[in-house]
């Protein structure tokens, strides 16, 4: 029988924190959450070391049933699962605005830098949107273009769940992957050069 991780009730990370744990020394383990954001980032990581993961909703909450197939690996399944590579260039956005002063002179120049990163080489590796930098993801943002040209380069978009449910807007991403502090955290400590806008 699959041992059960109930992680309702906890706060982003720890729901991935303790299923890369349990995934150790298990074959199979079932986690059981109260939000999609959880339901994503688990789902997505285990499923790219080769896991086989169902979900299933029963009364609000969702069961992730975790099966090890032949190959699959938890190896750095508890720093997200996939932070960046040593030596990548990651640039962190946490704003839709850049600089002090004018927060319309901010926004402008956001834009500007987002249309800049299309246009050099080497484009970085991962770019990181918090707080107020996830309106730039969602439906009616006016760099979505932008990122999708950068996304298609191969560069990596991590999305602060926290942060697009604060502003309710999850519903409305368009682009990029729901993140959660621990992993950006890792990101960021993983990476050659991080740039703050």
């Amino acid at each position: 029988m699959a041992e059960i991780i109930d992680a309702r009730g906890l706060d982003c990370p720890e729901p991935a924190i303790r299923t890369g744990r349990a995934l150790r020394d298990k074959d199979e383990i079932t986690v059981i959450v109260d939000n999609q954001a959880s339901v994503q980032n688990i789902s997505g990581a285990v499923s790219r070391r080769g896991f086989e993961v169902g979900v299933e909703e029963k009364e609000g909450d969702f069961y992730l049933h975790i099966l090890r197939r032949e190959g699959a690996t938890e190896a750095g399944m508890e720093a997200e699962f996939m932070p960046a590579q040593v030596g990548e260039t990651v640039i962190f956005l946490p704003s839709d605005r850049i600089g002090e002063g004018s927060e319309e002179l901010g926004y402008v120049l956001s834009k500007a830098v987002l249309y800049s990163l299309t246009q050099v080489d080497p484009k970085p590796d991962c770019l990181i949107l918090m707080n107020s930098g996830v309106k730039f993801a969602v439906d009616g943002s006016e760099v979505l273009d932008d990122l999708g040209i950068l996304v298609d380069s191969g560069m990596r978009l991590m999305v602060c769940g926290t942060c697009l449910d604060y502003f309710e807007i999850k519903d409305k991403l368009v682009i990029g992957e729901v993140s959660n502090a621990y992993t950006i955290s890792e990101t960021m400590l993983e990476a050659g050069k991080v740039i703050r806008l």
